[in-house]
């Protein structure tokens, strides 16, 4: 039976959430980690990444975008997000600070300020640079 690649834009969004979670295992496979989804996650992780050389355990929240929120400063979670096909995963706290640095809290909108969230598909290239120890790329199949 022939296989049909599917078109991410037709997916519902419980649908995109398996698919990019799927596509970061994935990638986070290449780095030593397997993954396991959290069922019930309210405002918590959506995953657990069990990382086998180290015998950590990381609590990850999942993005379609890079994402800070004000609900998950000082939990300990991960944020991972993709821009143009490329992961990052790194402490919200650490995001928010590099957020909070590249982006001058003068630029920030009232919807920002208010909401002490900050969301973007298209980060600056300066953000995108202080992100690079954080990027995740896919490695050669087996």
């Amino acid at each position: 039976m022939p296989w049909d690649r599917v078109d991410y834009r037709d997916l519902t969004a419980k649908q995109k959430e398996a698919f990019n979670f799927a596509k970061l295992s994935a990638v986070l496979a290449d780095y030593g980690f397997s993954c396991t989804r959290v069922v019930d996650d309210d405002k918590g992780p959506d995953f657990v990444a069990y990382h086998a050389p180290s015998g950590r355990m990381l609590p990850v929240q999942q993005k379609s975008a890079l994402s800070v929120h004000w609900v998950y400063e000082g939990k300990g979670l991960w944020i991972a997000f993709h821009v143009d096909q490329v992961w990052y995963l790194l402490e919200h706290d650490v995001l928010r600070d590099l957020v909070d640095e590249v982006t001058p809290q003068a630029r920030f909108t009232p919807t920002r300020i208010r909401e002490k969230r900050y969301f973007t598909h298209h980060p600056s290239k300066r953000l995108l640079a202080k992100l690079e120890p954080y990027r995740m790329s896919a490695g050669k199949s087996v």
